[in-house]
């Protein structure tokens, strides 16, 4: 028996989310420690409309993240960071 990988996306939207802790743990491992904003200040960002982060899952597993910050018009949205792990 074989297990097909499937790969979507999720867009985390609060902190209590069981996938806020895997995707933390790949924002801090690939972000330079001088970049990274507190777990607190993060775990905020996931329930502000302006920002988005969106989660890449391999079947079950976080593997990577994006982050936006998206203010509405007429500013200009920008890309965050990203990171994709293994």
């Amino acid at each position: 028996m074989t297990l097909e990988t499937q790969y979507s996306y999720k867009q985390l939207v609060s902190s209590s989310d069981h996938s806020f802790d895997e995707f933390y743990r790949i924002y801090t491992a690939s972000m330079p420690i001088r970049k990274q904003k507190p777990k607190t200040q993060i775990s905020t960002i996931t329930s502000k409309p302006d920002y988005k982060i969106l989660l890449l899952n391999r079947n079950t597993e976080v593997i990577g993240f994006s982050m936006l910050f998206t203010p509405p018009p007429p500013q200009m949205s920008f890309f965050a960071s990203w990171s994709i792990w293994r």
